[in-house]
């Protein structure tokens, strides 16, 4: 007999985090604040693409938390069924539509900078999307009246791509982009578990894109001239991305219910080891501070029988090594090996970190409410509270009560914090937005 997952509390605190995290950093003010409020290849005062900049900040981190915890709740949503053949590539069909959407929708994409007609439209696309994807919407409405409004929006698309050419496949939210890649990686993988009953195939697989990037990092092979020929819908940059999702999925399969709790310093502890993890690439003792959060892992993990935070200080390790020896770099954009490595080993700290938490203390049900409806945290800012504040006229009297650096920080915090508390409220009243 199968076990029965129930939800895990850790994972959605863990995507709250990742959303919030990147909608905030999207809203802090620019070039004024220090370069760890920043992506570190975008450093202050003009935000001009470095590349050959190393280093990351907690900027950087907030993505490689996302993908980690869609992997990771995998198993929890793919079944071996009848449904499952059209179910796993109807939702990646629908979460590239979600990308696709979105980025037309929002108005700094149609004019830079927007006025009334492009709010307008965002708002509307805001409706469009939530009767698209609403669990609600889908309930409520026949498959016929869905099929209708489909082919409505379709059309008007086309239309509008003639008329204006302001519509273009190549015109996609890069993050929910790679969402969907991976999201069909792991659901395909996780069939294959399940029919074999073993996780061979996941670690497989994950040798097969070490291998990938190993061998792109040394210029054997060269990914742009392939991804020409799958564009608009595939692109290559997201088996970077990979390298943290499939031990997600491998984790999320061999860990069983009762795994160990754990003790208030060990959560403590890895607190600590989470913000040194955070930060130490801005201090000169790299090597010092990778090592001593090596050998605590290895201690901790073997205190508590934690396999995840033994796998966390593997991949601190090799990340370092990497660093070191392959990419002579850490850095997110162009991924390197070392940066996928760091992230995937934070992020299996913050979910373990969580986990402690909820062993110990009351989680706020803001935090966990946001995480089950991400999709919708997502775009409400950039769909629906920033055109009705511009719209009516309290975005510019906003901005002039906060024109200082840190009065933009809190702002943001307040933008951030409006959302989720939003986001909390449909959530009760089973306004979700699903793909």
């Amino acid at each position: 007999m199968k076990e029965q997952r129930t939800r895990n509390p850790a994972i959605d605190q863990l995507r709250a985090i990742a959303i919030l995290g990147m909608l905030f950093s999207g809203l802090i003010p620019f070039g004024v604040l220090p370069e760890f409020m920043y992506h570190a290849q975008l450093p202050p005062p003009k935000h001009e693409f470095s590349p050959h900049l190393s280093g990351y900040t907690w900027v950087d981190l907030v993505f490689p938390l996302f993908i980690f915890a869609m992997a990771y709740a995998v198993p929890y949503s793919v079944k071996i069924s009848k449904s499952t053949i059209y179910q796993i590539p109807a939702r990646y069909f629908a979460l590239l539509t979600f990308a696709f959407l979105f980025q037309h929708f929002k108005a700094h994409q149609i004019q830079n900078p927007p006025e009334t007609l492009q709010w307008v439209f965002s708002l509307l696309g805001f409706g469009i999307i939530l009767v698209l994807y609403s669990k609600k919407f889908n309930q409520m409405l026949g498959d016929f009246y869905k099929l209708i409004f489909w082919a409505i929006l379709l059309l008007s698309f086309y239309w509008l791509s003639t008329q204006f050419e302001m519509i273009s496949l190549q015109k996609s939210d890069p993050i929910i982009k790679v969402l969907a890649h991976v999201y069909l990686a792991c659901a395909l993988l996780q069939i294959l578990v399940l029919r074999w009953g073993r996780s061979y195939p996941i670690l497989i697989f994950s040798l097969v894109v070490a291998g990938f990037f190993i061998s792109r990092e040394f210029g054997l092979i060269n990914p742009p001239t392939i991804n020409r020929l799958i564009q608009p819908i595939f692109e290559w940059g997201f088996l970077d991305y990979l390298l943290i999702a499939l031990p997600a999925l491998y984790l999320a399969n061999k860990l069983s219910t009762n795994t160990k709790n754990l003790s208030l310093p060990v959560v403590l502890s890895l607190f600590s080891i989470l913000l040194i993890g955070i930060w130490m690439y801005e201090t000169p003792y790299f090597l010092f501070f990778t090592y001593t959060i090596t050998f605590s892992l290895l201690v901790i993990s073997y205190t508590t029988q934690s396999k995840p935070l033994f796998l966390a200080a593997i991949g601190m390790f090799f990340g370092y090594l990497c660093y070191i020896g392959v990419d002579g770099q850490i850095s997110k954009d162009p991924t390197t090996l070392s940066y996928c490595l760091h992230s995937l080993s934070l992020a299996i700290i913050c979910l373990e970190f969580f986990r402690g938490m909820n062993t110990h203390f009351h989680i706020p049900t803001l935090i966990n409410q946001t995480g089950q409806n991400p999709l919708l945290a997502y775009i409400l800012f950039a769909l629906f509270l920033w055109p009705l504040l511009s719209l009516s006229g309290l975005e510019e009297w906003i901005l002039s009560v906060t024109n200082s650096p840190y009065l933009g920080i809190m702002r943001a915090l307040i933008y951030t914090l409006s959302v989720a508390l939003i986001v909390k409220k449909a959530t009760q009243n089973n306004w979700f937005l699903k793909a």
